[in-house]
């Protein structure tokens, strides 16, 4: 998908309780798993550590399964965190050339953090977002790779702290979605399956 442009957001009023897909929260807190992680197993008796990191977020989960009901509240909300183009590359070695390397890994580094950037990876999505004060919106994007389940009373918390909050109009958000579906979905059929 190509990049959503800086006035694909509608700025959300103040009081605003609500949770969509393609909202942006600020200053979610998500845990991160350390490297090692996988040693932390049943038999190596110690209690696993993790760490916890403050995103700026924007909501993947459909704004259906978000909605309170009278019976049922959503549990859980998927999240992906926005990232600078420099997180992508630290987060990411396929989007960092080694100050060492030569040739083609080097110029595959490149083209692949380009490709990401003129929104040609289904996996990193390019975005714009209109800051107040700026000339021009700062660029940064959101990876699929990279999402995260956190408690729907966190999330709403943060909503609900974030002032002048964004959301993405109509149709950006079904383009959005779209997107998100299609890193996942990734299945292509010649002909509907048969009993």
């Amino acid at each position: 998908m190509a990049l959503v442009r800086a006035d694909a957001w509608d700025k959300l009023p103040p009081g605003d309780n609500t949770i969509q897909q393609g909202d942006i929260i600020a200053r979610c807190i998500v845990p991160e798993f350390p490297p090692d992680f996988a040693r932390y197993t049943e038999d190596a008796g110690e209690p696993a550590q993790l760490d916890a990191r403050e995103y700026h977020v924007i909501v993947v989960s459909q704004t259906c399964d978000l909605v309170e009901q009278k019976n049922r509240k959503p549990c859980f909300v998927a999240v992906c965190p926005i990232l600078t183009w420099e997180e992508l590359a630290a987060s990411d070695p396929a989007f960092r050339p080694d100050a060492h390397e030569e040739g083609s890994r080097k110029q595959s580094a490149l083209s692949r953090a380009k490709d990401a950037k003129d929104g040609k990876l289904t996996r990193v999505l390019p975005l714009l977002i209109p800051e107040p004060g700026y000339d021009k919106a700062p660029q940064v994007c959101v990876d699929f790779s990279q999402v995260y389940s956190l408690p729907y009373a966190h999330v709403l918390d943060r909503a609900k702290k974030t002032a002048g909050r964004l959301r993405l109009k109509v149709p950006f958000r079904e383009a959005f979605s779209q997107a998100f579906g299609v890193y996942y979905m990734r299945v292509a059929l010649p002909d509907p399956p048969t009993a």
